[in-house]
């Protein structure tokens, strides 16, 4: 019957009150469960005995992803028109055996780009004449002053990181040890909780582990954090290191389009094999976890490395989605200084022309984004703005305050898309000490997710965080905005 237009309005669900540890497979929950989930059991509730119209196509464009994956070997893109490993470009689109997308990031022979500098190494680099940036314009004087000092910034702050995930390293084993003595079993959020200590030193180890604990830290994420922290100084923010060469590209010529390799898993599939989970992992399998979506093949494009991502590749790897039909483009990544702006531009106008949605992850800072940029970006300044985009935040299971949020009401860190505001549920936690990143979904409603990769740097003036200041990155080619 139709609704009574003088009823009064339903009263709010009751909310439970929050766990004190994450639930399992919280992210599919809602508030009415007692976390900030993505509604997505409700959402197939509501669609049960309902099946895909239509198979969508979601173009991963990451640092690689596992196509042996036993979650998702079943949901991956196939190119029908290509012969797999005969060596022949069968469908004639540029791109030789492309059988379930594409690397960027690989050459001829089949070694592939693993660990890459930062946007800000590089441009420091071509200031210096250094390695870094070779195929980088030099930028002016104002810039390149800029860029020295946000590099000399973030190498004292991931020194310092380092030094913080060392000590952990060393405290950690220790700490598991006194409370397993202390429990006679192995420790969890739970028995270290009820744990009532009298024992000073055992008391200090309850604390420093709840503590770790509740940001997800345990010791494979310190490893895997900490040597992702010592990569980044040794190979993101060395100035001396290119390896460009790998690809085998005419780096400066950005009308290039088909050069890589058809390896898409790459040296370290990780990170975009979860983004690649969280869309579309094969559902009611009982293998780890169900993808968000039912009905969705994951086209694989590899072109975001163990540093920063480049332009030139960020815009091939859009225009090859459009190409070979993907209907959506996640891009989990991001960065603070885009020397080749107005081609990665080019490309999600390319996209939008062909009706593509772009889904793009918001940052790892928490910064307002009304106040700066995080490239790619939907702003293209006098070109207008990309309709078909969503940038996307993240929340935690405690909620907007928690560990791992992504936006906190009142501070408006998605403020600058107020016509597109979508807030992402981070389904793992990768938590960084003192920083963040998150894997979200995109909110269940579409088959796209965000996972943010890695720490930008943060200049104490602002202007290295994509400011509205202006600036040019000089040489032949046009504007190359780097803000």
């Amino acid at each position: 019957p139709p609704a009574n237009p003088n009823a009064e309005p339903a009263a709010p669900p009751h909310e439970p009150p929050a766990p004190r540890s994450a639930p399992d497979r919280w992210w599919y929950a809602t508030l009415v469960d007692g976390v900030p989930g993505a509604g997505i059991d409700e959402a197939y509730e509501l669609l049960d005995g309902r099946s895909p119209a239509r198979e969508v196509i979601v173009a991963v464009i990451d640092g690689g992803v596992d196509t042996e994956h036993e979650d998702i070997e079943n949901v991956l893109w196939t190119n029908r028109g290509e012969l797999p490993g005969n060596g022949v470009d069968d469908d004639e689109n540029g791109f030789t055996d492309d059988i379930n997308g594409w690397n960027f990031l690989g050459g001829v022979t089949g070694e592939s780009v693993n660990f890459d500098t930062y946007e800000v190494t590089r441009l420091h680099g071509a200031c210096l004449g250094e390695a870094a940036g070779n195929g980088t314009p030099r930028p002016d004087d104002d810039l390149c002053a800029e860029v020295a000092e946000a590099h000399a910034a973030e190498v004292v702050e991931m020194t310092e990181l380092a030094e913080q995930i060392t000590q952990i390293e060393q405290i950690y084993p220790v700490v598991v040890q006194l409370l397993r003595r202390a429990l006679g079993t192995e420790p969890t959020i739970q028995n270290v909780t009820e744990l009532a200590p009298l024992d000073p030193q055992l008391v200090q180890a309850r604390g420093i582990y709840l503590q770790l604990a509740s940001a997800g830290i345990d010791e494979t994420v310190l490893a895997r954090e900490g040597e992702s922290v010592r990569g980044r100084l040794e190979f993101g923010l060395d100035t001396g290191f290119d390896p460009r060469p790998i690809v085998g590209d005419d780096y400066e010529d950005l009308a290039q389009r088909a050069y890589g390799n058809p390896d898409v898993a790459g040296p370290d599939p990780s990170h975009g094999t979860s983004v690649a989970s969280v869309v579309a992992a094969e559902r009611n399998n009982g293998i780890g976890l169900d993808g968000a979506g039912d009905g969705i093949r994951i086209m694989a494009i590899r072109a975001v490395p163990n540093g920063d991502e480049r332009d030139k590749d960020v815009a091939n790897a859009i225009r090859y989605a459009v190409d070979n039909g993907a209907h959506i483009i996640n891009m989990s990544f991001g960065k603070d200084y885009s020397p080749w702006r107005d081609v990665v531009e080019d490309a999600i106008q390319y996209a939008e022309e062909r009706g593509v949605l772009l889904v793009h992850a918001s940052g790892n800072d928490g910064r307002d984004l009304s106040e700066g940029y995080n490239y790619p970006e939907h702003r293209h300044g006098d070109r207008g703005t990309a309709e078909l985009w969503i940038e996307v935040g993240a929340s935690g299971w405690q909620g907007a305050d928690g560990p791992g949020a992504r936006l906190r009401p009142g501070r408006g860190h998605l403020r600058g898309l107020a016509r597109k505001r979508l807030f992402a549920q981070r389904w793992h936690q990768r938590r960084r000490t003192g920083r963040e990143r998150h894997c979200g979904d995109a909110h269940g409603l579409l088959p796209g997710t965000v996972c943010c990769r890695g720490p930008r740097h943060h200049p104490g003036d602002g202007h290295g965080r994509g400011s509205e200041r202006g600036g040019q990155a000089g040489g032949a080619g046009g504007d190359r905005a780097v803000r």
